[in-house]
């Protein structure tokens, strides 16, 4: 167990150092790119106050940070639900402890009231721990543990400039 901690510092590590080292020129697909290829952002109507750094902080740390980017430690203990937050920016996620959760998704209804629109059960497999996964913007969601070991993931939240 602390051997995969390492590991994950160790990556973790290297890729910081990677990003930071003159990152646009060394980066094939640019921030701007990136920004530019999800176009969803310019209609994003939730509030800055469901931001997961704000609305669910007991569950979201703040790794480290650019203008550019910013990368999250997110942890679900088990029995716990997180509080309904958002992903503003395209993300790179990656599990690194894994738990059954349930995903519950939120909009509005037609009384512009935030309500749950869909739930999901997600069992992510061990041979799919630390594997990258690019992540669109998350409208507003919760996640709920409902197994017996933590759910763990880092996530690079690139931040949208618009």
């Amino acid at each position: 167990m602390k051997a995969g901690y390492l590991f994950i510092g160790i990556l973790l590590g290297a890729l910081i150092t990677y990003l930071i080292q003159d990152s646009k020129d060394k980066i094939n697909l640019s921030i701007d790119t990136i920004q530019k290829a999800n176009k969803s952002n310019t209609d994003w109507i939730w509030p800055d106050s469901l931001d997961a750094l704000v609305a669910a902080k007991d569950y979201h740390k703040l790794i480290f940070q650019t203008t550019d980017f910013r990368i999250l430690e997110v942890t679900v203990p088990p029995g716990q639900l997180d509080p309904i937050h958002t992903h503003k920016g395209n993300s790179i996620v990656w599990v690194v402890n894994t738990a059954p959760i349930l995903y519950n998704t939120f909009g509005l209804d037609n009384n512009h009231k935030l309500t749950m629109i869909k739930q999901d059960t997600i069992r992510i497999k061990p041979e799919e721990l630390n594997i990258g996964n690019w992540e669109k913007p998350e409208p507003p969601h919760s996640v709920e543990n409902i197994g017996k070991d933590l759910f763990k993931l880092y996530r690079i939240e690139f931040i949208d400039k618009n």
